[in-house]
């Protein structure tokens, strides 16, 4: 019987956050943060990377292992310090990013975690 295991989770580091909460003298943008943070949601599963967005309107975007082309990284200079990145998955299906999660902790921690899972599945020790 095959189903889905939830392998890890990741919302984006509050280090993405940190120019809002720079103006702390304005209780706005902390609620802008929080919201922001909360409304996206990176899961990845033994089978899939799952993109969930919004926090009134939901937007579910699934990316099964096996369709996985490519996972790159960007991290600005300030983010690699600090330790998070964007996080962006390909597949073989198009020429573009199929997910893109923004201000990821650990991005390199990720991108392993499904190469090990893409060569899991495959049955290869690349």
């Amino acid at each position: 019987m095959s189903y889905n295991r939830t392998i890890y989770k990741a919302r984006p580091s509050w280090w993405n956050y940190v120019w809002l909460f720079a103006f702390g003298w304005l209780i706005f943008p902390i609620f802008i943060a929080i919201w922001q943070r909360y409304s996206e949601l990176l899961r990845i599963t033994n089978r899939q990377v799952i993109l969930e967005t919004g926090i009134l309107n939901k937007d579910i975007r699934e990316l099964f292992i096996s369709d996985i082309r490519a996972v790159d990284i960007e991290q600005r200079f300030y983010q690699r310090p600090l330790g998070y990145g964007d996080i962006k998955f390909a597949s073989a299906g198009t020429d573009r990013y199929e997910l893109s999660a923004k201000g990821i902790a650990r991005p390199n921690y990720v991108r392993d975690l499904v190469n090990s899972l893409r060569r899991k599945q495959r049955g290869t020790r690349d």
